[in-house]
């Protein structure tokens, strides 16, 4: 992903710009030059802590950086996701608005990356979920990188368990499910490149596949 890892970093950079906070990176033991691009952006952000740490996957990726929090909000990004200009407004606004826990918007995929990322205009429209698990069980919730959750949320949510052979983002819906109230906001929120054929959410017989087994151990 360290072809995309500079406009990655250019989007949160300019969301933090806007709505202050922290970066938590986390390296998790990359071999494609991704720990150099890290370095560089820590060093010229200080308020940037790189995490290096040996490989564990997606998931243990995702639990170093919640580890690692210290804001009462988080939010996560992929490597390779653009944030939507102003979007961490619009979702903290949606959190206000309706008293949620979790607000998300949705994600979209791009074939040809877009020159700048794309922006998006305060107070817009966002509704709880009356049945959240219905949703989630149709099709993966959110993705990480348009979701904005609170702390309290986070804690409940995260970490996420190892073991499963489902993606990430599935897990973190499903349990959200049953420990947040979640709110949708009607616009898109974050981008990234078309799924690669080789990721798992690009086979959803394997993502869903442990779907029963997380859910009864939940």
């Amino acid at each position: 992903k360290v072809a995309h890892l500079d406009d990655t970093l250019a989007s949160i950079e300019a969301e933090r710009a806007r709505s202050g906070g922290e970066f938590v990176l986390v390296d998790d033991g990359s071999t494609d030059g991704s720990r150099d691009t890290l370095w560089r952006f820590a060093e010229a952000h200080p308020q940037t802590r790189l995490i290096a740490q040996a490989n564990q996957g997606v998931v243990g990726a995702t639990n170093t950086g919640f580890t690692e929090a210290r804001e009462q909000m988080i939010r996560f990004c992929d490597a390779d996701d653009l944030l939507a200009a102003g979007s961490s407004e619009v979702l903290l606004q949606a959190l206000e608005a309706t008293n949620a826990d979790l607000a998300f918007g949705s994600h979209e995929t791009y074939l040809s990356k877009p020159n700048s990322s794309p922006a998006v205009a305060g107070n817009r429209p966002a509704k709880l979920l009356e049945a959240p698990l219905r949703s989630a069980l149709r099709r993966n919730l959110f993705s990480p990188s348009s979701t904005l959750l609170t702390r309290r949320a986070a804690e409940r949510i995260l970490p996420l368990p190892e073991g499963y052979r489902t993606s990430q983002d599935y897990m973190m819906g499903l349990r959200a499910c049953f420990c947040a109230s979640i709110a949708r906001v009607d616009a898109a929120l974050s981008f990234g490149p078309e799924h690669y054929g080789d990721r798992l959410s690009a086979d959803p017989a394997r993502m869903y596949g442990e779907t029963a087994r997380f859910l009864a151990e939940e």
